[in-house]
């Protein structure tokens, strides 16, 4: 990504287009090559229609208030007997409709993370404009986001999280993504000091978009907010990948984890509705105005209103099984064979 962002500047975009084309046509070859190795699961249908119904259902019986402490208690089995009422579900489904809503819930807070992540919209690129690059393009920022997340990813799942376990530290996936959350906010506010040291250094101070000279302040002090963004990118919406895939039932695995990719779309919908005021004088406030938001949003909703999902047993079964699928099957098979001997 690098690579095309000079090429465009010095060549031209028909290069910038071709080269990450001919990579992807390599990628193509790479897969059509190792086919017969892939394992293909075999399509296993859909609860979605379930689900919907068993909604549908609980807002009746609740009369709308979608708020209610116990919200899907009132559709099990069990309760709909005791008033002579039958249903097609038992009380797993039930149960499988509660965490696939509550995953959707958490997951409407990330538009306001990913308006956060490296700066709302063109801002950066707006930013670098009047300052001062040294012959590199203005937009060769952004390109450190996948960069960064190159170099932290290890770091976080080789050194962060096994020091975490070794000294018994729990760090919830709610506790993970308000981490992402703020580290994200910071990076909008350094955005925001930096930007306003580029209007005091400018010579037409609020207005230094339209000025032909440049501010003394050097490009790569947008460093920082890409970089500030891209580690927060790792604890939420990489846990929100997690949740997703952990959370939704079988069945429902391929919904859960689109709704949660959907988020990126919407919150690029929001940017493009912002654009037209990401403009001077309004750059400042633009990164203050959304890093503030977010901040409000994931203090009070991600810890106050979801943080019993940190205690989730169905997310710490699902990480146990994943890192240590021989000891689970192992604890599945002595359960089995303690029921059969109590028998």
């Amino acid at each position: 990504m690098i690579a095309t962002t000079y090429i465009e500047k010095y060549v031209g975009f028909w290069l910038a287009f071709l080269l990450p084309g001919i990579i992807y046509i390599l990628l193509l070859v790479l897969l059509m090559w190792r086919y017969k190795t892939l394992k293909r699961a075999p399509p296993q249908g859909s609860n979605l229609n379930n689900f919907f119904r068993i909604l549908g259902l609980a807002i009746k019986e609740n009369k709308g208030r979608v708020w209610a402490k116990n919200f899907f208690e009132s559709v099990k089995p069990s309760v709909l007997a005791a008033k002579g009422k039958t249903v097609s579900w038992d009380s797993k489904a039930v149960e499988h409709a509660r965490r696939t809503l509550s995953a959707c819930q958490i997951f409407l807070y990330q538009p306001l993370f990913y308006l956060n992540d490296g700066g709302v919209g063109t801002v950066l690129s707006n930013q670098g404009a009047p300052i001062t690059t040294k012959g590199a393009p203005n937009d060769l920022i952004h390109n450190f986001s996948p960069l960064t997340l190159m170099v932290f990813a290890p770091i976080m799942s080789f050194v962060f999280y096994p020091l975490l376990n070794r000294y018994h530290i729990k760090f919830g996936p709610i506790t993970c993504m308000t981490v992402g959350y703020i580290s994200a906010v910071i990076g909008s506010v350094v955005g925001a000091i930096i930007q306003w040291r580029v209007y005091k250094t400018s010579p037409y101070e609020y207005q230094a978009s339209t000025c032909d000279s440049v501010s003394p302040i050097s490009i790569w002090w947008q460093l920082p907010t890409v970089m500030l963004g891209a580690i927060g990118e790792l604890f939420t919406a990489v846990t929100a990948y997690e949740m997703a895939y952990a959370s939704a039932p079988e069945g429902m695995k391929s919904t859960v984890v689109t709704i949660n990719l959907a988020m990126q779309v919407l919150s690029s919908t929001l940017a493009q509705i912002l654009t037209p005021s990401i403009k001077d004088p309004n750059l400042i406030v633009m990164d203050l105005g959304c890093s503030w938001d977010c901040s409000l949003r994931s203090d009070d909703h991600l810890l106050v209103r979801h943080h019993h999902v940190n205690n989730e047993k169905f997310l710490i079964r699902e990480t146990l099984e994943e890192d240590h699928p021989s000891e689970t099957e192992k604890q599945k098979g002595g359960s089995k064979d303690r029921s059969s001997g109590e028998a």
